[in-house]
């Protein structure tokens, strides 16, 4: 069974100057040679299908000359015009189908680039049916479009062959310095398997081939001058081009360890005089390129501990002056935030561990002063009443307040000023309705009730057995007592 075609787009054919020598007039006489079998061919089809068409009359049937080469020119008297050729039989329709199933799957597989002798071959047999067809030697044109497809079918299963070989040939043009040979080789591998990498790869690999070697007689010449910087550049640009070709990569390692030795000592110079000077930045660059060049050498170990010390100093004074712009602007979060990066930077550094004890004191109680004065309604309650009054005496023992915490402070004194104030309240009721102050207490049945209570939303609920609870919301204010409440149930259930 011959193999299917990959189901991949042809390649592109190369450009004429690209294309070895003679290949171009090879594929136009190939193009000439099928448009003219296929218009023959079509020819005879309409013939023996137009509707109109008269049958010969009493024509004997047509003799098949004796057999020939497809190459062999036509014996005199057995061509034939259209208007006297017998119809194809299913023989010959029969295999003029197989052909064109073969030739199908072999178009598809992109045979005209790879398939060589043996293709021609096959077009030549092909293109001598339909003149064996069209001069009425039915059994020539049977037997010649077997045969050319026959040949395509071998071609076709020889593929794994014929791509091996093409690989093995585009290698060793590669070895010899053979571009062009090497490109049309791996072209070929690549048409017989589009997707194939190593195909692909050896075709990248060719294409390069002339830039390298232009690269390593560069190389050689700035060598043989005594520029080895240069030689080192060519060469390397070469491996790069090409990582696999092997007289590039022998010559960058044979220049590269007297290059980086010398480029150490000059890194390693430059380090030190950067450093000297506090151009931290510059003397980190010059590190670097010594690093990368030796980077177990003493000196870079020695060259990074000095660069880090010299870092870490820089890094806590800077951080430091930031701590103190938040201190005065009473940023105590920012603060924080600041010592932290200092201790993760040095856990011992002075400034970092007494002002984050000093920082976070100072935001948790700005904390607690911005929750109380957000909610005063709470200070009627007992209990927030007691943890503002404690609030507010540890501001007043911090040493130094800035302004943002003296305004605090003197709001929350005005703040529990109000908040102990006993504003007089009137409760009115049926005398038969039960009514409850949340978190005051029961108050019983009345009609009338005087009580005093301190400023703050309280939440009034009336129960009366029959009859819908009443819930009322009781908003006192010390600068305008609220009206009379009045409490009682009067939708009955």
């Amino acid at each position: 069974m011959s193999e299917m075609p990959e189901n991949h787009p042809p390649l592109q054919p190369p450009d004429d100057d690209q294309q070895p020598s003679g290949r171009g007039g090879l594929l136009f006489l190939l193009f000439v040679v099928f448009t003219l079998f296929l218009i023959v061919d079509l020819a005879i089809l309409a013939y023996w299908l137009l509707p109109g068409r008269r049958e010969p009359a009493a024509a004997p049937p047509a003799v098949e000359g004796p057999a020939r080469t497809p190459s062999a020119p036509s014996g005199q008297g057995e061509k034939t015009d259209a208007s006297t050729a017998p119809r194809p039989g299913p023989e010959v329709q029969a295999a003029r189908a197989a052909w064109l199933e073969v030739r199908t799957r072999a178009e598809a597989a992109d045979v005209a680039t790879w398939g060589g002798e043996g293709y021609q071959d096959s077009v030549h047999l092909a293109a001598a049916a339909v003149e064996a067809a069209a001069s009425g030697r039915l059994a020539a044109a049977a037997r010649d479009y077997a045969a050319a497809a026959g040949g395509l079918e071998q071609l076709l299963a020889a593929r794994p062959v014929l791509y091996s070989r093409a690989m093995e040939e585009g290698g060793q043009a590669l070895a010899q310095g053979r571009a062009e040979a090497a490109q049309e080789a791996f072209q070929r591998a690549l048409a017989i398997r589009p997707a194939d990498d190593r195909a692909r790869h050896g075709l990248k690999r060719a294409a390069a081939l002339d830039q390298v070697l232009a690269l390593m007689g560069q190389g050689a010449a700035s060598e043989q001058q005594g520029a080895l910087e240069q030689a080192l550049t060519a060469y390397g640009r070469a491996v790069a081009l090409d990582p696999e070709y092997t007289p590039a990569l022998r010559a960058r390692e044979r220049l590269d360890s007297l290059v980086q030795e010398q480029r150490f000592r000059q890194a390693m110079g430059r380090f030190f005089l950067a450093l000297d000077q506090g151009a931290l930045d510059r003397a980190a660059a010059a590190l670097a390129r010594a690093t990368a060049i030796r980077p177990d050498a003493p000196p870079v170990q020695e060259g990074a501990a000095s660069l880090r010390q010299a870092r870490q100093a820089r890094q806590l004074a800077a951080l430091e002056e930031q701590y103190r712009l938040h201190v005065r602007a009473e940023e105590w979060q920012q603060a924080l935030a600041v010592c932290d990066q200092a201790r993760a930077i040095a856990p011992d550094a002075a400034f970092a561990v007494a002002g984050r004890r000093v920082a976070a004191d100072r935001l948790a109680l700005a904390r607690a002063l911005e929750r109380i004065l957000a909610s005063p309604r709470r200070l009627q309650e007992d209990g927030p009443l007691a943890e503002a009054r404690r609030i507010l005496a540890v501001a007043r023992a911090v040493p130094g307040p800035g302004p943002r915490l003296l305004a605090e402070t003197r709001a929350l004194e005005q703040l529990l000023e109000r908040a102990t104030v006993l504003v007089p309240i009137t409760l009115r009721s049926d005398g038969a309705t039960r009514v409850v102050i949340f978190h005051i207490g029961r108050l019983g049945r009345f009609t009338e009730r005087r009580i005093s209570l301190r400023p703050g939303r309280y939440t009034v609920v009336g129960s009366r057995p029959g009859f819908r609870d009443v819930r009322l919301t009781l908003d006192v204010d010390a600068d305008r007592p609220p009206l009379p409440l009045l409490v009682r149930c009067e939708e009955s259930i």
